[in-house]
């Protein structure tokens, strides 16, 4: 940083508490990987919410039938989860903002997993 910029201590004030409360270890990809353990006190806790981002695409892209069945799928796991938001599930792949207590968000994501849509290829 050049020296003439100066960051306010306000900023690092709220940096610091922010680096306070990451858990690190969930910050890093997971991919191919079991999900880190939900922390003791956020499980079985309505109080808590956690939002759930990601993207997949398909290619070659699904069938229609495919497509129907893959939509099917995936608004039914997120109904057996109690998982609220939006998503996308197109011929090409799908695209969601989703959020629940941390224990549905995870089932939900193992649930996604066993699917078999497209993970693992």
């Amino acid at each position: 940083m050049p020296s003439s910029v100066q960051p306010s201590t306000a900023v690092d004030g709220a940096v610091d508490d922010q680096k306070n409360l990451m858990i690190l270890e969930n910050s890093r990809s997971v991919a191919f990987r079991d999900l880190p353990d939900i922390p003791t006190e956020y499980r079985c806790n309505e109080k808590y919410g956690t939002i759930l981002l990601f993207y997949q695409y398909k290619e070659p892209i699904w069938t229609k039938k495919e497509h129907k069945q893959a939509l099917k799928q995936v608004i039914e796991l997120g109904q057996q989860n109690k998982i609220t938001g939006r998503g996308r599930v197109a011929p090409e792949g799908l695209n969601c903002t989703l959020s629940g207590t941390p224990q549905d968000v995870r089932n939900f994501c193992y649930g996604f997993f066993n699917l078999n849509l497209f993970f693992y290829e």
